[in-house]
């Protein structure tokens, strides 16, 4: 199942455990606003693209289109977990992300203790 934009930026959203009224106030502009575009009701401009990539560090292709511009460069394994995630649900690609995550900063603590 391919996320649509308002998935994305929920997902976003939650991964930096925000409500919809903090990212609004960080984006500068309104929890309504913020409601809409997560339902899809609204397109973002670019102001609010802008900030909000900058905010969050992602690619601003893979926001609007949900494919990343470096796709090509991505390792075959890399490609193969991308397109198994991209069949999940928001929630459930949010559930990997956190696990991955996880698993890194375990590896970085472990890397960190031998030195």
């Amino acid at each position: 199942m391919e996320m649509k934009f308002g998935d994305r930026l929920r997902v976003l959203r939650k991964e930096k455990r925000l409500s919809q009224k903090a990212l609004a106030a960080i984006i500068g502009s309104s929890q309504g606003y913020i409601c809409d575009l997560e339902k899809g009701n609204k397109s973002p401009g670019s102001y609010f693209l802008k900030t909000l990539t900058e905010y969050m560090k992602i690619d601003l292709n893979w926001y609007l289109t949900g494919t990343p511009s470096h796709r090509n460069s991505l390792s075959p394994i890399a490609t193969k977990i991308g397109k198994l995630i991209e069949e999940l649900d928001a929630a459930g690609q949010a559930d990997v992300l956190r696990y991955v995550e996880e698993k890194k900063m375990l590896a970085d603590f472990k890397r960190e203790q031998k030195s």
